[in-house]
């Protein structure tokens, strides 16, 4: 005679029982997992807040270094230029520098707009701002910074295009 193995309701609560627990663990493990990482980035961003205090004037001063500063915050998934209020604007003026990045880029677009047409060069672009300390990646992320007033400044392929990018039907045809 064969023995039968478990076979009907009792199985059946049995495995689900072996569920509930597995699941139970399961949701333990990632409340801990997640207190570990969220309490790793704290720390992480307390050091990187220490850091941008202590090299403010280099990360405003030096074009690359602000390159890099920018990447590693991103990378950290923190914005230092998300807003002209707040920890980093206080800490680093940064989000007011690519705020005023800006404003110098939007006056040259402007000034040259005849010449140009609203398509002007990244390297002429830097050339008439004249400002040895602003880069090319500096006036990138301040032209996305005027995204949000619009699609009329983008850069596309190594230059700023300051014109709306909008057609009308008699262009498409």
């Amino acid at each position: 005679m064969h023995r039968r193995r478990g076979v009907g309701v009792q199985r059946v609560q049995r495995r689900k029982k072996e569920e509930e627990q597995f699941k139970a663990v399961g949701e333990t493990m990632d409340a801990t997992n997640r207190e570990h990482v969220d309490a790793t980035l704290k720390t992480f961003k307390e050091a990187l807040a220490t850091f941008a205090e202590k090299h403010k004037r280099r990360i405003r001063a030096e074009p690359a270094f602000r390159q890099q500063f920018a990447a590693m915050c991103y990378e950290a998934g923190v914005d230092p230029l998300r807003s002209a209020k707040g920890f980093w604007a206080d800490a680093l003026g940064v989000g007011e520098y690519y705020y005023e990045v800006a404003v110098k880029v939007v006056e040259v677009c402007y000034a040259t707009r005849a010449e140009n047409g609203g398509l002007i060069a990244l390297d002429d672009l830097l050339d008439r701002l004249g400002d040895d300390r602003i880069s090319r990646d500096d006036v990138e992320r301040a032209v996305a910074k005027l995204h949000a007033l619009g699609d009329g400044f983008r850069v596309v392929r190594g230059a700023v295009v300051s014109v709306s990018a909008e057609f009308s039907d008699d262009s498409a045809a």
